[in-house]
């Protein structure tokens, strides 16, 4: 269980879900646009390729105010709607940040959703049509890690999860002086408390680490700061059809107890560079190759609706969006309130989404074979069916791939010869003695 998600569900009501223009969900997760590299990735998606779809962002943008304005601003400007949960670098104070008044990390993480709110950026759950989508908060604790860490390396500390010492928070915050604290995480949890969260829940694991064992990681510490047992309960609660994850910077798709989990991190291009097989997908791998950099598999198609391009138009002209607009106002009278921070830059598009979606809930007659084609042509390209649309094929990412085959064992704690070549790199280095280790992600 990472701890960062936005996560993708279904209404009870039996219908359908109109994706306009065949519009999708598209997934990435850990921009880190402080690279140049990568918010070129952002500028460089078409302006018009999205105009339909929804993008949903898993944390780890940027910890500087002045990029992830910047970055999510170009994604929302691109797609008709953006979903997004800050990441863990996004509440680093840095020196920048004290000379603007940002002291402690609550009031970054007010800023930040002060900044989504003025760009239309979603960070409630919200229905569009009868697919839900909610951007869950929630901080990695300790006591998450409960298998046997590996001898001879350091202790999870601020010399080694950058979280503890970047991250600033004041005496109101539960937890806050603790480091890994699971009081910290529950009160991360305790934002998702609202409304919107309520409505959804209406509507509708101790699970295995979606990350490599311990041993086989460049620091087996990091396992002590990816996970929340708060978010592993709230999302047992929900039982969604996919859970969009970041924060370890390792490609991964696996179904865990029902629930299908995602990672699609762009990372940093030195990551792709080097280790392009863990964090790329096998789909899309031989065109990865040619330019990792660039990283074009990103960001990733994860969702198709049911509906194709067009049909809104037809059900309109049959009456049909009088009926759907009808039930929508009396029977999901809750939705316009479920995410009060979309901005006047995105209200037009999301309610063209909408409408259209709206108008697909009683759908005419003529109108039910059509719906059927684009469905069985998903089928046969591999799309797992949904009730209200479709997920993606699997997208063979090398470690859940590794996984779905090979039995975790934790209770194995010899390092992997890789990392026991770093460490012993590092020991003659330091004269025999012990030295800092190196994270893999977030």
């Amino acid at each position: 269980m990472l701890d960062q998600a936005v996560v993708v569900t279904r209404c009870r009501q039996p219908h359908a879900l109109l994706a306009p223009g065949g519009g999708e969900v598209l997934a990435v997760t850990d921009l880190h646009v402080d690279y140049a590299e990568n918010m070129a990735w952002c500028e460089r998606l078409d302006g018009q390729a999205f105009r339909h779809d929804v993008l949903a962002v898993s944390g780890d943008v940027s910890d500087e105010l002045g990029a992830l304005e910047q970055a999510l601003g170009c994604l929302a400007s691109k797609f008709a709607a953006v979903f997004y949960t800050p990441g863990n670098h996004e509440l680093w104070i840095r020196e920048k940040d004290r000379a603007s008044g940002l002291m402690d990390s609550r009031a970054k993480l007010a800023r930040v959703l002060e900044l989504c709110q003025r760009l239309g950026v979603h960070t409630q759950p919200r229905r569009l049509g009868n697919l839900w989508l909610a951007p869950l908060f929630s901080w990695h604790h300790k006591s998450f890690d409960c298998e046997p860490d590996i001898p001879g390396v350091p202790p999870a500390s601020a010399w080694t999860i950058a979280d503890y010492g970047a991250c600033r928070w004041p005496r109101s915050v539960p937890g806050g002086d603790s480091a890994g604290s699971v009081e910290l995480a529950r009160w991360f949890d305790g934002m998702n408390d609202t409304p919107a969260w309520r409505q959804l829940i209406a509507t509708r694991h101790q699970c295995d680490a979606l990350l490599p064992e311990k041993r086989y990681l460049y620091y087996p510490g990091l396992a002590k700061a990816v996970g929340s047992a708060p978010l592993a309960a709230r999302l047992a609660a929900l039982r969604p059809d996919l859970c969009l994850v970041g924060h370890t910077h390792f490609g991964w798709d696996a179904e865990v107890e029902g629930v299908r989990y995602i990672q699609a991190p762009l990372c940093s291009p030195l990551e792709r560079r080097r280790r392009l097989a863990t964090v790329g997908f096998g789909a899309s791998m031989a065109a990865a190759r040619e330019d990792p950099v660039a990283a074009r598999w990103l960001p990733l198609e994860v969702y198709k609706g049911l509906v194709p391009a067009g049909a809104a138009a037809a059900a309109a002209a049959n009456g049909g969006a009088a009926v759907a607009a009808a039930e929508m106002a009396a029977g999901d009278g809750a939705a316009a309130d479920v995410a009060p921070q979309v901005g006047a830059q995105q209200q037009q598009p999301l309610a063209g989404l909408q409408q259209q979606q709206q108008q697909q809930q009683h759908p005419t007659p003529g109108l039910q074979q059509p719906q059927q084609r684009p469905q069985g042509a998903w089928a046969a390209q591999g799309w797992q069916p949904l009730r209200h649309g479709a997920m993606a094929p699997p997208l063979r990412a090398q470690w859940s791939d590794h996984y779905a085959q090979t039995v975790r064992r934790p209770d194995d704690v010899a390092m992997a010869p890789w990392v026991a070549k770093l460490y012993e790199r590092r020991q003659r280095a330091a004269g025999g003695g012990a030295s800092g280790g190196e994270s893999n992600g977030g």
